[in-house]
């Protein structure tokens, strides 16, 4: 949409906007992994009706934001440390064992139809909870829905 700086119709420079992936970074500021193509590939093999998926135009977000990461959000559980990455095109919230944070695991991708477009991202320790578990709060911007997910 932009590129073509000199107006003669061909593009002198490309732009990326958004990222597709989620990175780990040192405390010092050394990024230690990135995941790379994993969202998209994960979203695929596991739902490839959805996946880059825009009102029922499949790969119609490819040359966007793909699944668009918007949120992120980390849960120490038990030894683990859980990273939930928020979905706002695909929807859902994937979630990634980061105890080992060169070589994270994913672990699953808590979707449910019926709320659209996550948007924020809540943790909370069963410690602070008020039913003794710990808990996920997912705020939806398109289906302006808010769910609580119980984690065991």
């Amino acid at each position: 949409a932009n590129g073509d700086t000199d107006g003669d119709g061909d593009f002198d420079v490309l732009y990326s906007y958004g990222g597709r992936s989620f990175t780990i970074w040192s405390t010092s500021g050394t990024m230690i992994y990135d995941s790379g193509d994993v969202i998209g590939r994960k979203t695929f093999e596991l739902n490839p009706s959805a996946f880059n998926n825009d009102e029922g135009d499949v790969d119609d977000r490819s040359d966007d934001k793909g699944a668009e990461p918007e949120a992120v959000t980390t849960l120490k559980m038990l030894d683990k440390t859980l990273l939930f990455v928020g979905l706002e095109r695909t929807g859902g919230v994937l979630v990634f064992n980061i105890s080992n944070p060169q070589s994270p695991e994913f672990i699953d991708w808590i979707l449910d139809e019926t709320d659209v477009a996550p948007e924020g991202l809540i943790a909370i320790p069963a410690s602070k909870s008020p039913n003794g578990n710990d808990l996920i709060v997912v705020t939806n911007e398109v289906s302006n829905t808010v769910s609580i997910f119980e984690l065991k």
